[in-house]
């Protein structure tokens, strides 16, 4: 809501983007992932990735910001 509030009142869209590690291990959801944040970009929007705790079991979780930050740079092409 935060979020959404101050991007609001800047009249910057925003899209939030929910990932699990488990979707980012095939190439598929990998690539998947890498042209929805790519189009998001494009179109100007900024996209507000979390991890998508309702479907990640223990084993399968990112476990920390620093880890999802990191593939989420390496997805849109930016320096980890």
């Amino acid at each position: 809501r935060y979020y959404d509030e101050f991007f609001s009142a800047l009249r910057q869209p925003i899209a939030q983007v929910l990932l699990s590690a488990d979707a980012l291990d095939s190439r598929s959801g990998y690539r998947n992932a890498q042209a929805t944040l790519d189009e998001l970009l494009r179109r100007g929007v900024i996209p507000v990735v979390n991890e998508n705790d309702s479907v990640a079991i223990s084993e399968l979780r990112f476990g920390d910001n620093d880890t999802l930050s990191a593939l989420v740079a390496v997805l849109v092409g930016g320096v980890a």
